[in-house]
């Protein structure tokens, strides 16, 4: 358990945890993080879709993740934030095959050419599907995610698949209950990145999971859907920050108000990417700052 919530004098909220600036905090928990490690968590903004680029770097290796890209459009605006971060994308995972969220990875998979390609395995009879399938071909590895692999950036950092269980896969009628959801760890931080699972995920990972999904960071499923964040999730994930990626003015109402109404009533600031562009999180495992 991390313990109390954190204090900073650099903490600046406004009532119904609005954030107006950056947060800075401590943790406290019983993982020791190694010397010498960061990680940073940056939620692009992509407008309507999802995209999250993780580093881990250490006093020799920068080790990157790509989860998701946005739309067709914002593949090459994906790729260049890669590029600013490390020179060399390692992994590049697509959660689920919806457009908003593969769209811009075949851009990105042809231009960066990424070691290992990991998606849930799901497939979808679209030209985007298509065209993401003949790009990650020209990668290197191709891996399909399911619960409990795990994967080491650098001595510390760690990412965990929380879901899908092949038995979850197989019987969901759900592409967004499908998608492959993680928690990123160092230290006594972590955060966990949901992709657009809804309620039903959300309650196979709370009772698969429990008191490992306490993280002070949280990405909203589903874009803040209505049919996600649900007050039983959002009471065992216990987030302080939860981060919604989003566009401004979208069709789907998202963030849906269900959605912002329980994520304030668990005491979480809401970061939105409409309103705030891209988010980045820098963490040692032991303090983080949101910017």
């Amino acid at each position: 358990m991390r313990g109390s919530r954190p204090v900073d004098g650099r903490l600046l909220f406004l009532a119904a945890g609005v954030l107006l600036v950056g947060i800075g905090a401590f943790l406290y928990g019983a993982s020791p993080s190694p010397e010498g490690v960061s990680l940073e968590i940056s939620f692009i903004d992509v407008g309507q879709g999802d995209a999250t680029l993780v580093v881990a770097r250490n006093s020799t290796h920068t080790v990157s993740l790509l989860v998701d890209a946005g739309n067709a459009y914002h593949g090459a605006a994906v790729a260049s934030f890669v590029l600013q971060h490390d020179p060399l994308l390692d992994y590049a995972l697509a959660t689920h095959p919806d457009a908003d969220h593969i769209g811009g990875m075949v851009e990105v998979l042809r231009a960066l050419r990424p070691a290992v390609v990991v998606d849930n395995g799901d497939a979808k009879g679209t030209k985007t599907f298509a065209s993401f399938e003949q790009a990650a071909a020209l990668a290197g590895e191709r891996r399909v995610a399911r619960r409990g692999d795990e994967l080491t950036l650098v001595e510390g950092v760690t990412v965990l698949v929380l879901s899908p269980t092949s038995e979850f896969f197989n019987s969901s009628t759900s592409a967004n209950d499908k998608s492959i959801v993680l928690k990123v760890s160092l230290g006594a931080f972590c955060a966990i990145l949901t992709g657009d699972a809804e309620e039903p995920a959300e309650e196979a990972i709370a009772s698969a999971w429990g008191a490992q999904l306490d993280c002070p960071v949280l990405k909203a499923g589903h874009h803040g859907s209505k049919t996600a964040s649900t007050s039983g999730f959002l009471s065992t994930v216990s987030p302080y920050v939860v981060a919604i990626s989003v566009g401004a003015g979208n069709r789907y109402g998202h963030p849906a108000p269900e959605a912002l109404q329980r994520i304030a009533a668990s005491g979480a600031a809401v970061l939105r990417t409409d309103e705030r562009g891209s988010i980045t999180i820098t963490t040692t495992g032991r303090s983080y700052t949101v910017n």
